[in-house]
């Protein structure tokens, strides 16, 4: 779980840097690591300092949002403004 969440915060900061991707909303979606589904949801939420955010990646080992995540990962990250 910790693989997955680390994976999804690299593919962000990555599509932040070529400006294909801005932090707003949430994603959600599966991945398939050591044979096994894994489901992750990538929630962002503004901050009080002007383009930055916070962004909450949670894993889970079923489809199901009431489930207690596995792991969870927090990273504050910086937006330029007009960009990605």
């Amino acid at each position: 779980a910790q693989v997955v969440a680390g994976n999804r915060m690299n593919e962000l900061r990555l599509a932040l840097r070529a400006g294909r991707r801005r932090l707003e909303g949430s994603l959600s979606g599966r991945e398939t690591l050591a044979s096994r589904d894994w489901f992750w949801r990538v929630s962002t939420t503004a901050t009080q300092v002007p383009n930055f955010s916070r962004v909450e990646v949670a894993v889970r080992d079923r489809d199901d949002e009431r489930a207690v995540p596995l792991y969870t990962l927090v990273a504050f990250l910086a937006v330029e403004p007009g960009g990605g």
